[in-house]
């Protein structure tokens, strides 16, 4: 919750602007406007974070 607190301010996600010239060039494929979007609805709390499983051996 700590890393999720320190990214709400004008110079982090805020920035993007979801126009996705990062997904297209990623080399990995990875979708980081889609991460981003998902930090920006839990930094507006449009949405809530699960808590996480426990592990499972």
């Amino acid at each position: 919750m700590e890393r999720l607190h320190r990214m709400h301010d004008n110079y982090s996600v805020y920035k993007c602007h979801t126009i996705m010239n990062c997904t297209k060039t990623c080399p990995k494929n990875l979708n980081p406007a889609k991460a981003i979007g998902e930090i920006k609805a839990l930094l507006t709390g449009f949405k809530t974070k699960p808590p996480p499983e426990p592990a499972k051996f």
